[in-house]
C-alpha cells in the first residue's frame, strides 16, 4: 500500500513529514463536525470537569478544537501539546483569530512531556494513542503531569472490531483488512484499562 493511498492512517504519525496538510486538517474539520463527534467530545469534556480546576491538557491537540471549548468552559488555562508545528501553528492562529487568551500550544513529544509533575487538574488523550510508539509511556507521562485527585482521560478506538455496513462482504473484508493494517495500535481500545492501571490510575 502506497503512502498515498494510506495517507489518513500514516500521515497523522508524522504530520510535518507531508507535502502539505491540508488532507490532515480537511479530516479533521469534517470529524469535529460531526454530530456523533461531537456528542462524545462532551462526555469527556463532562469527565475533565473543566470548571473544576485551574489547569487542563489536550494531549496530540492538532489544530486545536478541543483546546478551544476547554478554554471556554474553564476558568483557568487550557494547554494544547502536538508533535506537529504546523499543527502548532494553525492552532494558535485559530486561537488568536477567536480572542482566546487563556489558551497555550506546546511542540512536544507525548512520551517526554516537558511539563512539570502534577501541573494539571485533567489531562486528555482523543484519538492519539493509537497513532504513537509506546502508547504506554504516554499514558504514564498523563499520569505524572496530573495532580493527585485529578482526571486522565482517553478515548481510542478498537479497530480489530471495524465494520462496515455493505452488501459486498468480500469488498468489505478488503477494506477494513487494508484500513486495520495500516493502524500502528489498532487493538489499542480494549487495551485502554489495562494501560491506565499500570499507570497507578
Amino acid at each position: 500500500m502506497t503512502q498515498r493511498e494510506n495517507y489518513l492512517a500514516e500521515g497523522f504519525r508524522d504530520v510535518d513529514r507531508q507535502n502539505g496538510i491540508e488532507k490532515c486538517k480537511n479530516c479533521l474539520t469534517f470529524i469535529d463536525s460531526l454530530p456523533s463527534f461531537r456528542r462524545y467530545k462532551e462526555e469527556t469534556d463532562r469527565l475533565l470537569r473543566p470548571s473544576d480546576g485551574r489547569a487542563f491538557a489536550d494531549i496530540g491537540c492538532g489544530l486545536g478544537f478541543d483546546v478551544e471549548r476547554l478554554a471556554r468552559k474553564t476558568p483557568g488555562k487550557a494547554f494544547g501539546l502536538d508533535a506537529s508545528k504546523r499543527f502548532i501553528f494553525e492552532a494558535r492562529k485559530r486561537a488568536q483569530a477567536l480572542g482566546l487568551a487563556n489558551v497555550d500550544y506546546v511542540i512536544g513529544d507525548a512520551r517526554t512531556m516537558s511539563f512539570e509533575d502534577e501541573a494539571f487538574d485533567g489531562v486528555r488523550a482523543d484519538r492519539v494513542l493509537q497513532h504513537v510508539e509506546n502508547p504506554e509511556r504516554v499514558v504514564k507521562e498523563m499520569a505524572r503531569v496530573v495532580r493527585k485527585g485529578g482526571r486522565v482521560v482517553c478515548a481510542e478506538p478498537d479497530w480489530g472490531s471495524f465494520f462496515i455496513e455493505d452488501g459486498d462482504a468480500g469488498c468489505v473484508e478488503a477494506v477494513s483488512r487494508e484500513w486495520t493494517g495500516s493502524i500502528r495500535n489498532r487493538f489499542i481500545g480494549r487495551r485502554l484499562p489495562g494501560l491506565l492501571q499500570s499507570a497507578g490510575l
